[in-house]
């Protein structure tokens, strides 16, 4: 049976999963035929508007939870849970961290982009990779609590 802090990170994972979907199937696409300084001009007001408490309270959750399911409620994990956060951690977490934020940030200083298009598809493919994580990290979950299974 799900508990609290189960469903707690259960839900962030699928909010997330929908989130970077909408970028990689609807955002990204629309941006891409912007010309650069009206494309890059809407992604620095994306990215600034993102990076509000309510957003950043879902996309570190999951971390927050396993860390103290780990200290006060540890009979949660099993493999499923296992594979779902290290799903979650490498392919969501460390990738924003590592590839999107830096481009990101790139883009905000560098007004004189010399090429959109190639930000663009490098963004969305990182973007992709969060996308599917998200989204592996959710079918551990609900393999987790599939009783055939």
């Amino acid at each position: 049976m799900m508990d609290w802090l189960f469903i707690m990170y259960t839900v962030s994972i699928a909010i997330q999963a929908g989130l970077f979907f909408i970028f990689s199937n609807t955002i990204m696409n629309v941006l891409k035929d912007y010309k650069m300084h009206e494309g890059r001009e809407v992604m620095v007001r994306i990215n600034k508007e993102m990076q509000n408490p309510l957003f950043l309270a879902i996309f570190f959750s999951p971390l927050i939870i396993i860390i103290v399911s780990i200290i006060f409620h540890p009979s949660i994990f099993d493999r499923w849970v296992i594979i779902s956060f290290i799903t979650y951690f490498i392919g969501s977490l460390l990738v924003t961290i590592l590839f999107n934020v830096p481009m990101n940030r790139r883009l905000d200083v560098n007004k004189n982009m010399e090429n959109w298009n190639n930000y663009v598809r490098q963004w969305t493919l990182w973007n992709h990779v969060r996308t599917i994580s998200s989204v592996l990290a959710l079918i551990a979950i609900m393999i987790r609590e599939t009783p055939l299974i």
